[in-house]
């Protein structure tokens, strides 16, 4: 044995006895386990990038509709509008439909 506990080149292992990564053509071996890590690394990106693609927010979809319920029945101006789209909370009084709703 060579310092460091591995075996030197000419050691003939009993069957069934031969080291942990000492069988077969070694160096295909490595080979292929490198190419396995790989792809391991290659499907972890992967799959972070798509939980990060869909964690993105996307945009908000406009509603005419909507938005003309906004301007004329409750009376925001359009910078209103903007804030509630965006996600940002807008507070105004709205006047009571009967004197005795209040």
């Amino acid at each position: 044995m060579r310092r460091g506990g591995a075996p030197s080149a000419g050691v003939v292992y009993p069957s069934g006895t031969a080291g942990i990564g000492h069988e077969g053509s070694g160096s295909a071996e490595r080979a292929g386990d490198k190419a396995a890590m790989i792809r391991i690394v290659m499907r972890i990106a992967a799959l972070l990038a798509l939980i990060a693609i869909t964690a993105l927010p996307g945009p908000s979809q406009s509603n005419p509709d909507l938005e003309t319920f906004f301007r004329q029945s409750i009376g925001l101006d359009r910078d209103q509008i903007a804030a509630i789209r965006s996600g940002q909370p807008v507070a105004m009084t709205l006047p009571p439909r009967t004197p005795a709703s209040i």
